[in-house]
């Protein structure tokens, strides 16, 4: 009975190898991860701003025809 509560004793825990291990892999990944996610604020805003700009000559464009009294149907191609 005494070499079972030994045994537990002696496995309970990780090793210190082990959790090196474990942040050197968190360390490789956040290193892969990082340079990835830096461009991502530019990239959203140059999309936002190419968005807005359909929609402003869209509107446009709408406006243009109602003012010359032109009847504008929906087209389904962009």
């Amino acid at each position: 009975m005494k070499t079972l509560k030994i045994k537990r004793a002696q496995q309970a825990g990780f090793t210190l190898i082990e959790l090196i291990v474990v942040i050197v892999i968190l360390g490789i990944l956040a290193a892969v991860a990082v340079p990835k996610f830096t461009g991502v604020d530019a990239a959203a805003t140059a999309a936002v701003a190419t968005n807005d700009a359909r929609v402003t000559a869209r509107a446009a464009t709408i406006n243009a025809f109602a003012l010359s009294g032109v009847s504008v149907t929906s087209s389904t191609t962009d």
